[in-house]
């Protein structure tokens, strides 16, 4: 890690990326552990859009 740490790529950031490397992330896996806490209309039709589509 401190061969590869930089400003731009700091301890925290690199020990993130080695996490999500070892669980193999991905993208769009997120979305099933997201809650909702609290929203405004623009949210409102964008959980129906995402309703309809799931």
């Amino acid at each position: 890690m401190s061969k590869i740490k930089s400003k731009r790529y700091t301890y925290a950031r690199l020990r993130r990326l080695c996490c999500y490397i070892l669980v193999n992330y991905k993208d769009d896996a997120i979305f099933d552990y997201v809650r909702i806490l609290g929203f405004n209309q623009t949210g409102r039709t964008y959980l129906k859009q995402i309703k309809k589509i799931c």
